[in-house]
Formats: C-alpha cells, structure tokens, sequence
C-alpha cells in the first residue's frame, strides 16, 4: 500500500513513483511512460507502465520481462527504464514509424548513444522481446557516426529527398574552414568547393 500526504498536489511523477513502490523492489517505470520521464517529444503524462519480471499493480499497467541493473536509471529518484532500453520497450508496442522518431529524438537530444543501444541489443537477443525485429533493422541503418535529425522539419526534408532519389547531404555539420562560420543543418558536399554552401 501506498500512502500520499493529503493536500499535496497530484502530479504525473508523484504516480509514476506511487505505481513503482506499489509493484515493489526491481519494479520501474518503462514504455511510454518512461518516455514521458525521458521529456521524448509526443509522449503525453497518461496511462502509467511498469516493468518488472513478476507482480502486479493497482496504479500501472505491467510488462512482464527481464531487468537488468545496467537497464535502470533514476529521474527525481523514480526508478525508470533507461533511454536506450525504453526505446527498445517502445519498439514492441508502437507503429515502426512513431519508434523510429522517439530513437532519433533519444540520440538527438543526447539521452543515449548508438553504443548504448547495441548493448541492450545484445542483452536482449535471446529470446528477444517484441520489436526486437524493428529494432535490429533501425540499428542496422544508423552507424556509430549516425547524426540524428533535430526536427520533423528535418525528417520531412529527408523523406522529401528520399522519394525523389536525391542522397541525403551530410547533417549537422560545421562549416568556415579554418574561420568557423556556423553549424548548417545540411551540407551538400557537392557545393563545398563554392563556400561550402549549407543547406
């Protein structure tokens, strides 16, 4: 049982650490709700999700799977799924296109890395978890020098150039040679010669 002192306000991070101290020890936060923890851009303060290998909870919905130590964090003491494990849980229960937005805002915003992610990719390979398939298919398309977009703007302006065949220029790339000029989102090597004119 999990008290609350009356008068205090209802808060989403005062449920997400009520819903993790009723499931009991090993127990955290994971799926969108860690996302929503994790400040991930369209993860709105709603249905809370646990995970832990057995138990239950009045609070949360829980996913039954195995935690790791290395695959926990804390956010304002609430025990959480890491980011790089959370994207993994995500990628087992949203559409392909929504998980592949949450893993670039996760690199882009800095709260993992692409080693991270391959490390929980290996914990996980036998038997892997829903999404595992997806998962594996993301990694493969981004190497460890992957530079992920920053908005959907950019993620537009890519699917743009996609569906007409024209390769993606180099993203966020520091431009000026030896006098730093700035930071283009995109850099067409082609025009380097002239400028190293940024898209």
């Amino acid at each position: 049982m999990v008290l609350r002192l009356v008068g205090t306000p209802r808060t989403f991070r005062q449920r997400a650490m009520a819903a993790a101290l009723d499931a009991g020890a090993g127990a955290a936060v994971s799926h969108q709700s860690a996302a929503a923890l994790w400040r991930l851009p369209g993860f709105p303060t709603g249905a809370m999700h646990l995970s832990r290998h057995f138990g239950r909870s009045a609070l949360a919905t829980v996913h039954r799977t195995r935690l790791p130590d290395t695959h926990l964090r804390r956010v304002e003491g609430i025990p959480v799924t890491g980011p790089a494990r959370t994207i993994f849980d995500l990628a087992g229960v949203l559409h392909a296109a929504r998980t592949e937005r949450a893993l670039d805002n996760a690199l882009a915003r800095r709260l993992t890395t692409m080693a991270d992610l391959h490390k929980v990719a290996d914990v996980l390979a036998a038997p892997g978890p829903d999404g595992s398939a997806l998962m594996r298919r993301l990694l493969a398309e981004r190497d460890a020098s992957y530079v992920a977009p920053e908005s959907n703007l950019e993620r537009r302006f890519e699917s743009i150039l996609r569906a007409a065949g024209v390769a993606v220029p180099l993203r966020q790339r520091d431009v000026g040679g030896a006098e730093w000029i700035g930071r283009a989102d995109y850099l067409d090597q082609g025009c380097a010669e002239v400028g190293e004119a940024g898209l």
